[in-house]
């Protein structure tokens, strides 16, 4: 049997145990995922790993419990382990408090999401990044396979999403910290792109290779890529976009929210699950929207809104967290052959590392440069200059100090995995700015 069948043949049979005052929420985790693990350009670990995860809400009245298990994926064995579960669930429910912010839809609407699956076979992939890499220092982990995410509930709702990803992440080192990082993730693998990636590292290894330079301090025109926004993107999100933040005040984007702030008006932040790999439902069987506009021409537009934060305030569900999952922010106008000659004289920053926040109220973000940082003078790079400690507003680089976004995104999934292959991403352009400050 197919693993949909299964888990919906499990949450049916789960069904007809119910009592009369009872409510069933049943959501299911599953992959089927390739692991490659390479030191010094060799396989120094591969294997594969194939796990189901079964969890399930039971409710009764205001009052509610849930557990979850792995389960093996044949069918009977699977009910009676998950029969068990109820028994135990139904006995702590009867203990459990009363939850004034309890939210699940009641609504049933049925949804099946399966692409075809166009993931290169691990083994062909892996032998072309070997031999591009050829005689480098090449460490990294590549992850490829299915992942799948289900929901069903005792109302008769069945829904089903199947995504097929793969993440390759690595970098290649010259000698002690000197290594230019890079990484290739989504669904359809192009070998051009690798070919691409790999043109990109001989020529960044070149440049490393020279006497690297010690800036002053300062504020410098800068470039940052796209992996080096999304460092400080990731800091922004904890708690930049959720509803609940915004009302406890307590969100980075206070000011943002309140329109004492504004971004650039070229600033168009979204989560956009269309293009994303997570689920179009989430675990209360509420529908995600396509597209939720968080940011519009630097204004606040919309939030991220849980089942319980919409309880508490009286709103729409429209999201699993109130953490992005699929961040994506609009392109500029710079094109990847004229960046050099719009920095003339600053930075180009590939990297960033130990980001956090430094003044959380004004959304300004501090850490290190890492990798493939350059010094560029009159549009052409330089050398490459030690590490330096940046400090900045996001009011500044996306805002009065931003010149510019890069014309293309790069999609950067999330290399997580931790108890499991975490399925967010991010779609980011680079962007240029002024006056970018830093300090030893």
């Amino acid at each position: 049997m197919q693993i949909k069948t299964v888990f919906f043949a499990l949450s049916s049979a789960l069904n007809d145990l119910l009592n009369a005052d009872e409510v069933l929420l049943c959501t299911f985790y599953g992959e089927d995922s390739d692991f490659v693990r390479l030191n010094n350009n060799r396989i120094r670990q591969a294997g594969s790993v194939c796990q189901y995860e079964f969890n399930m809400q039971l409710i009764s009245g205001n009052r509610h419990c849930s557990a979850s298990c792995n389960i093996s994926g044949q069918y009977t064995t699977a009910l009676a382990q998950l029969v068990r579960l109820l028994k135990t669930l139904r006995e702590q429910n009867r203990h459990s408090p009363d939850d004034p912010y309890l939210n699940y839809n009641t609504t049933p609407f049925n949804s099946d999401d399966s692409p075809e699956n166009q993931l290169a076979d691990s083994q062909e992939v892996i032998q072309q990044l070997i031999h591009h890499a050829n005689r480098l220092d090449l460490v990294g982990v590549y992850a490829s396979g299915t992942l799948y995410h289900g929901f069903a509930n005792s109302f008769g709702q069945h829904n089903w999403q199947t995504r097929h990803q793969f993440n390759l992440d690595w970098s290649c080192f010259l000698n002690a910290d000197k290594a230019v990082k890079s990484q290739y993730s989504g669904s359809v693998w192009q070998p051009e792109k690798l070919e691409q990636e790999f043109d990109s590292i001989h020529q960044q290894l070149a440049l490393i290779s020279t006497q690297s330079i010690t800036l002053k301090p300062g504020n410098y025109r800068c470039y940052l890529s796209p992996t080096a926004l999304s460092s400080i993107l990731e800091i922004v999100s904890w708690g930049g976009f959720g509803l609940k933040s915004h009302h406890c005040k307590n969100s980075p984007l206070i000011k943002l929210n309140e329109a004492t702030k504004t971004l650039d008006p070229r600033i168009r932040l979204s989560e956009n699950n269309r293009n994303g790999f997570t689920p179009g439902f989430t675990n209360q069987g509420f529908m995600k929207p396509e597209e939720i506009v968080l940011i519009d021409q630097g204004i606040r537009k919309n939030y991220l809104v849980s089942s319980r934060s919409a309880k508490e305030y009286n709103t729409t569900v429209n999201a699993q967290s109130e953490s992005p999952q699929t961040l994506q922010l609009s392109t500029g106008q710079l094109a990847s052959s004229q960046i050099l000659s719009a920095i003339d004289t600053g930075l180009l920053i590939n990297n960033l590392w130990y980001t956090n926040f430094s003044d959380r109220g004004n959304c300004s973000i501090t850490g290190m440069t890492r990798f493939a940082c350059y010094f560029v003078e009159n549009g052409n790079i330089k050398a490459p200059f030690n590490v330096m400690r940046f400090d900045q507003s996001v009011y500044e680089i996306l805002g009065n100090k931003l010149i510019d976004l890069s014309n293309k995104a790069e999609c950067l999934a999330s290399t997580d995995t931790y108890n499991r292959r975490s399925s967010s991403s991010m779609f980011l352009p680079g962007i240029l700015v002024d006056d970018f400050k830093l300090s030893f």
